[in-house]
């Protein structure tokens, strides 16, 4: 959330993108329609205060890494994405692609391993 000059926010274009990349999960015997006991849950809210240009602000992400489907090598991935580009002119825009808002763009990864957890970003 941005603020537009007059004391007031403003929800900005800024996506944030959370991954949970399950190794194999969608390769199993019971092919991508497998049902998984995983779940996440993400609380991009900043515990209900403002967000202004400039101010830090964490992400929680809570999860249940079902040992089904973890093969060791589970990453939790957080990523800030700007406004995507969807109808490139090619001219200006060359490809489809998110335009990112913070200087080097903003990721973050860490592993996780089977059973419920806590992440801050």
């Amino acid at each position: 959330m941005l603020m537009n000059g007059y004391s007031r926010p403003v929800v900005s274009g800024f996506a944030l993108v959370l991954l949970l990349e399950v190794a194999s999960a969608s390769a199993g015997e019971n092919g991508p329609a497998a049902r998984s006991k995983s779940w996440i849950w993400v609380d991009a809210s900043n515990g209900g205060k403002p967000v202004f240009e400039g101010d830090p602000w964490e992400v929680i992400v809570e999860y249940n890494l079902d040992a089904a489907d973890d093969k060791g090598g589970t990453l939790l991935t957080v990523w800030g994405a700007g406004p995507w580009i969807d109808c490139p002119d090619g001219k200006y825009e060359k490809d489809r692609h998110h335009v990112s808002f913070i200087k080097g763009g903003f990721f973050s990864q860490v592993k996780v391993a089977a059973g419920q957890g806590k992440q801050v970003f």
